[in-house]
C-alpha cells in the first residue's frame, strides 16, 4: 500500500509525536475488502477493520522515520546509480517487516 508523499524539507524538521505519518497511523482506521479464490473465480468474502497497534507504530515504523531522517540529513540519498535508476540509502523492505521508504519520481530517471 503507497501512502502520500512527503518533502525532505519539512520531514526533517518534525518530531516523531508530532509527525504527520504518526498522526496518520494513529488517527486511520483502514479497511479491506476480502476476496476468495473458488474455482478460479474471486468472490467477496468479507470487510476488515485494521488500525496500527501504537506499540508498532512507535517501534518499528518510528525506527524507519528516524533512519530515513538520518539519511536525509547526512545528504547520503543516493547509494549508487545502477543501469539510469539511482539506488537509494533508504529503509528498504528487506529491514523492517512494517514499512520502507521508496522515492516517488515524476520520471524514471528520477527515482
Amino acid at each position: 500500500m503507497s501512502f502520500p508523499t512527503f518533502k525532505f524539507t519539512e520531514i526533517i524538521n518534525e518530531e516523531w509525536e508530532d509527525s504527520k505519518l504518526r498522526e496518520m497511523f494513529n488517527t486511520t482506521k483502514f479497511m479491506f475488502a476480502v476476496f476468495k479464490e473458488y474455482g478460479g473465480a474471486y468472490r467477496f468474502e468479507s470487510i476488515k477493520f485494521w488500525n496500527m497497534p501504537v506499540s508498532i507504530l512507535d517501534n518499528n515504523v518510528k525506527s524507519v522515520w528516524d533512519k530515513t531522517i538520518d539519511v536525509i540529513k547526512k545528504g547520503e540519498i543516493v547509494n549508487t546509480i545502477k543501469n539510469g535508476k539511482r539506488i537509494t540509502n533508504f529503509p528498504g523492505m528487506s529491514e523492517n517487516e512494517y514499512c520502507h521508504v521508496r522515492p516517488h519520481a515524476q520520471k524514471a530517471i528520477d527515482a
